[in-house]
């Protein structure tokens, strides 16, 4: 029996990104295979670099040609026809097969055509999802080719039509012919495969014959299929995860700091075309247009954390409910420290602008150690960073608490306890900017090497935030519910 298909150490990458590697892969004349795999596995980039849609790198011969140009001629495969316009008819779509392929079967077309009951003097706009498959299909298998690659072919057709076109399979395949089948409807196709191949970890993970599957394993394919995912990760990893919500969040980052140099911009030049710039201003400017961008900032990242609990569309992510908070706060402040950066670049740039001016200004911390002087900074940074988290975790308290409340209790009982819990964080809020200006007015004794108001602030925040985030993960697992559809 000769091969329809030989494949030999093929890779493929996209955006350095790997896609499939070290597929070998054997297909016989005259066989069905069912190529099966989870979403995104590879299975249509492997009928693409059959065909040639796809470059990777490795061997593909398709009835022993090895040239991609032969691989078209032996090839039937069911494109999208995203080449004609909307306003296309389908009967021009098929003039159109039947000019380019010389192998295009017109009187099996048309009876395909009255076996799936299309109308080909419809428009492709006018199709709907699953009559447009049932096109594709007519026009794929109207071909007279060696091999067939039908690519999620049944996806838009309903239960019945499915059925009827599955079990009619036989009829339209040419018996030397091989089809090869991508579908996740296993159940429905398993009956007429004489092979199957299973994509998973970006290569071909088995390749058994139909028969071999039930005598040697006593079960059916699609629990055959199954088994091979036991065990398997089906949760959302961290990584996964704090790139859905950390990346939304740095765009957001990027988008504030364009403006505020745009302001920044606009500002001193205005300034120069009126009174001039004076010394200091550009560095003044900068730290007060900065300023307001990282209140502003502060604020989008405080949004975005509480649609995060309220959304279906990351409550419904497959993670636990502590991966979840604790992630989302997690990309928060990547965000924030990000944003931190973007502002201490400018200011570095801009005080270099206005150096003899800030000389001036810090002449008499010049003389402290640049130890000490390091260290505090840096526990200065520390402590607005632990703030924010302290900020953002009462914000979700106080959210999280209200949407708890609303479940058990009638609207006055709630509103009496929104009316306290709001008046607690208002008080928890000027106590700590009481703190803080007391701990400014400690900020010179901190250059003299005494840390202590720093490190007891750090822990006393620090404290208040694992203390609320724990409650915050309690009450989201057990009464956080998401806005209502």
């Amino acid at each position: 029996m000769t091969n329809v298909l030989a494949m030999e150490q093929v890779s493929y990458k996209r955006n350095l990104k790997t896609i499939l590697q070290g597929v070998d892969l054997t297909l016989a004349t005259g066989k069905i295979v069912g190529l099966l795999g989870e979403n995104g596995a590879g299975k249509t980039t492997l009928m693409r670099l059959i065909t040639g849609s796809a470059k990777g790198q490795g061997s593909i011969a398709v009835c022993g040609d090895t040239a991609m140009v032969q691989h078209k001629r032996h090839v039937s495969f069911t494109e999208q026809l995203r080449g004609f316009s909307a306003n296309t008819k389908v009967e021009r779509v098929v003039n159109f097969y039947r000019t380019v392929y010389p192998d295009f079967d017109g009187q099996r077309f048309e009876e395909l055509v009255t076996f799936l009951q299309i109308d080909t003097t419809l428009k492709l706009s006018a199709l709907s999802k699953g009559m447009k498959e049932k096109v594709i299909i007519a026009l794929t298998l109207a071909r007279q080719t060696q091999l067939y690659l039908l690519d999620e072919p049944f996806s838009g057709i309903d239960s019945i039509s499915r059925k009827k076109i599955i079990s009619s399979i036989l009829k339209w395949k040419p018996t030397d012919a091989t089809m090869v089948i991508s579908d996740h409807y296993v159940s429905e196709i398993a009956p007429i495969l004489d092979e199957v191949v299973i994509v998973k970890d970006q290569t071909i993970y088995a390749h058994k014959l139909s028969d071999e599957i039930r005598e040697d394993y006593g079960i059916g394919i699609e629990a055959y299929y199954e088994s091979l995912y036991e065990g398997a990760s089906v949760m959302t990893s961290f990584g996964s995860l704090f790139k859905v919500l950390g990346m939304q969040r740095f765009r957001k980052m990027n988008d504030v700091a364009g403006l505020s140099l745009a302001a920044i911009f606009v500002s001193l030049l205005w300034s120069w075309f009126t009174t001039g710039i004076s010394s200091g201003q550009v560095f003044s400017v900068t730290e007060s247009w900065l300023g307001s961008a990282s209140m502003v900032v502060w604020i989008l990242l405080a949004i975005d954390n509480e649609h995060v609990y309220t959304r279906d569309t990351f409550r419904l992510i497959p993670v636990s409910d502590m991966k979840l908070y604790l992630t989302n706060l997690l990309a928060s402040l990547s965000a924030f420290v990000y944003f931190g950066l973007i502002h201490l670049v400018l200011m570095g740039i801009s005080a270099r602008i206005d150096h003899k001016f800030l000389m001036d200004l810090t002449h008499g911390v010049a003389d402290t150690p640049v130890q000490k002087a390091l260290i505090t900074m840096g526990l200065l940074i520390i402590l607005v960073l632990v703030l924010m988290i302290l900020i953002w975790t009462t914000i979700s308290f106080a959210h999280l608490v209200v949407r708890t409340t609303g479940s058990f209790l009638p609207n006055i009982g709630r509103q009496i306890v929104n009316a306290i819990l709001y008046l607690l964080i208002i008080y928890l809020v000027v106590r700590v900017l009481v703190y803080l200006f007391e701990l400014v007015s400690h900020f010179g004794v901190s250059f003299q090497g005494d840390y202590s108001p720093f490190i007891f602030m750090i822990s006393i925040f620090l404290g208040l935030a694992i203390v609320e985030a724990i409650i915050n993960i309690f009450l989201l697992k057990k009464w956080g519910e998401t806005i209502a559809n």
